[in-house]
């Protein structure tokens, strides 16, 4: 069972053709509530505007039910905040490492433990979450010495 839907998954991700970001809103297709959204994202940065911008890649819905997801503990002071909402009501908040920052830890020529921190132009992300009447989406940015901005958001 869990073969045949990862299979339709990967069939459903291949399926979806990127979508350009028109600006901070785009709507989507709306499922029932008993369906788990998975959402793919790409961040970049905009040497213009001096923030960085979130386009929306792919979506992919299917009926499932997710198990009781404990809240990710994120030890990065660098991080983005997926709020989603029922109208003005807050359903669920979603915090994930940011991606453009990459802390690596690798073995030097000695033989010792090494570590660097690499800012990236652009990465990808993804986000998934029971629908449950969710009907928009709010994704924030948090950084180091910096307020929390709102990059973007998707109404369903």
């Amino acid at each position: 069972m869990q073969k045949i839907l990862s299979l339709l998954l990967i069939v459903a991700f291949l399926s979806c053709g990127p979508m350009k970001n028109t600006g901070e809103t785009a709507v989507i297709t709306s499922v029932s509530s008993n369906a788990v959204v998975f959402m793919s994202f790409q961040i970049q940065k905009d040497t213009i505007g001096k923030r960085n911008s979130i386009a929306l890649l792919h979506t992919v819905k299917t009926t499932a039910k997710l198990k009781n997801q404990s809240e990710a503990d994120v030890h990065s002071p660098n991080f983005l905040t997926a709020k989603i909402y029922f109208g003005d009501r807050l359903l669920q908040t979603i915090i994930v490492p940011h991606p453009m920052f990459v802390h690596s830890e690798y073995a030097d020529e000695s033989g010792k433990l090494a570590s660097k921190d690499v800012v990236l132009d652009q990465a990808e992300f993804f986000i998934r979450f029971q629908q449950n009447g969710a009907n928009h989406i709010r994704i924030f940015e948090t950084l180091i010495g910096k307020n929390k901005t709102a990059l973007f958001q998707i109404k369903f």
